[in-house]
C-alpha cells in the first residue's frame, strides 16, 4: 500500500519495491492523493484496513 502523495517515500520507490518482489501473487494499492500519514485515519483508513483484513484472511 502506497500513499499517492507521499513525499518521504515517493510512490516510484514503493512501485520499484513491488516490482522486484518475486511472488506469484501480489497486489499493489496506491491510495491516490493521500499524504504519508493521511491513510491512517478517517475514510481512507477504513478502506485500507478492510483490504488488509481481507489479505490476512486469505493468507494466514
Amino acid at each position: 500500500m502506497i500513499a499517492g502523495d507521499d513525499r518521504v517515500n515517493p510512490p516510484p520507490q514503493g512501485i520499484a519495491l513491488f516490482d522486484i518482489v518475486a511472488a506469484a501473487e501480489k497486489k499493489l494499492h496506491v491510495e491516490a492523493e493521500a499524504k504519508r500519514y493521511a491513510r491512517y485515519s478517517g475514510p481512507r483508513f477504513d478502506h485500507l484496513i478492510a483490504q488488509q483484513i481481507d489479505w490476512y484472511r486469505a493468507w494466514l
